[in-house]
């Protein structure tokens, strides 16, 4: 896992939909199942729950 800038993420996310031919949409489900899966991995959320917690923010995992 690699920490990137606002313009760099931007500019992979481009390359990604541009070049390799990639929607968009398949891109962000891939970016919020890995950060999700790295969550799980590192004990911050539970597989037994839905519900994903990184300090006051909730979200909806996207695991079945």
């Amino acid at each position: 896992m690699y920490i990137v800038t606002a313009q760099e993420m931007y500019d992979m996310d481009h390359y990604t939909m541009s070049e390799i031919g990639l929607r968009g949409r398949i891109c962000m489900e891939n970016a919020g199942r890995a950060v999700c899966e790295k969550l799980v991995h590192n004990g911050y959320i539970s597989l037994h729950s839905r519900n994903c917690w990184a300090g006051k923010y909730q979200w909806r995992c996207p695991f079945p």
